[in-house]
């Protein structure tokens, strides 16, 4: 699998961040527990969050970015259907 982000995907966080235009960068890569760098590459979808990563946005945006619209952790939770989990 790809580590590059749909544009839906991208474009989601991106648009959710470009909302917030009081929040900085860097509040926003400590809100989602990532450094300032990593969140640059998410919103520019050069990078997939992990786990853990996607809870802290889906949670940080309030829901606006859930974590089932990152390509990774839908591919996770189908397999973990596909396991009976």
């Amino acid at each position: 699998m790809s580590q590059y982000v749909t544009s839906m995907d991208m474009n989601t966080l991106a648009q959710h961040v470009n909302q917030h235009p009081e929040i900085k960068p860097q509040e926003w890569a400590n809100r989602f527990g990532v450094s300032r760098p990593h969140f640059y590459m998410l919103i520019g979808g050069q990078r997939l969050p992990s786990p853990t990563v996607a809870i802290n946005i889906e949670r940080e945006t309030a829901g606006a970015v859930p974590a089932t619209d990152w390509p990774n952790i839908r591919k996770l939770l189908e397999a973990a259907k596909e396991l009976g989990a």
